[in-house]
């Protein structure tokens, strides 16, 4: 296997590259251990995929990455894969759904649904941004999806890239074409703000949908150095006031590494 041969490759070259700090034969078996281990877990997510468990492969995956993430030459080709399948079709291997609450594998953001609310799809977008959307039996005319995408941001200039993330995001929604009709900001509704610990800001904009109802949508942007999250929950205007209050606490709990 290719992915075997880079990592015997790469570990070979540890051992023979001068070090200012000696390893001892404890630290050298540890990592021989955890490279293993994670070739093993690799292996896993292969075997699935070549039996077409997306399902369990995707699952599988999550945890490689989740333990494993500095195994870059076993994590990267079987990312680009599982990333190939969601373009192309089911997006399921995006991240895992479970127990209402959703982890992406890329950004190793995780959320929880608001009581009453449902995960239902995910997909693959241009520009590494993926998708994972909610929905509300109760309220048809309410929605709400989030966002992700895996970035390398310098901590300078996470503010600036937060800001211009609002700016296009807003000018993008006054479109007609978009189906936002006469988009409005609420001015007094824009705030800058620290969510799980990260900058932030979020808004609240008025339009009326195709089907003529009067819609309101709370927007809400988290950068930092590593991912960029984006909350869209929206519904129509006598719902608004419940469904902002739904998902708050959720917005407010994410974990965003």
């Amino acid at each position: 296997m290719i992915a075997r041969w880079i990592v015997a490759a790469a570990l070979a070259a540890s051992v023979a590259a001068p070090s200012a700090v000696a390893q001892t034969p404890a630290d050298t078996g540890a990592m021989t251990t955890r490279t293993s281990r994670a070739e093993a877990q690799a292996h896993v997510v292969d075997a699935l995929l070549q039996k077409g468990d997306l399902e369990a492969a995707s699952r599988e995956f999550g945890i490689l990455v989740r333990d494993y993430a500095d195994q870059e030459s076993l994590v990267r080709p079987l990312g680009e894969r599982l990333r190939s399948i969601a373009e192309n079709g089911p997006g399921l291997v995006l991240g895992v759904i479970q127990d209402g609450k959703y982890r992406h594998h890329w950004t190793g953001v995780e959320v929880t649904a608001p009581a009453g609310w449902t995960f239902t799809v995910q997909s693959a977008g241009a520009g590494g941004v993926d998708k994972v959307e909610l929905a509300d039996a109760k309220s048809p005319a309410s929605g709400a999806f989030v966002t992700f995408r895996r970035v390398n941001t310098a901590p300078a200039r996470i503010a600036d890239r937060l800001l211009a993330r609002f700016q296009d995001k807003i000018s993008q929604m006054r479109t007609i074409s978009r189906g936002y009709i006469a988009y409005r900001l609420r001015p007094d509704s824009v705030q800058r703000r620290t969510i799980s610990g990260q900058q932030a800001w979020s808004a609240e904009g008025e339009y009326v949908n195709a089907k003529g109802q009067k819609m309101i949508e709370y927007l809400v942007f988290v950068q930092t150095g590593k991912s960029e999250v984006f909350y869209s929950i929206f519904a129509a205007v006598p719902d608004f006031a419940r469904v902002q209050a739904q998902f708050e606490p959720m917005v407010e709990s994410a974990r965003i590494p």
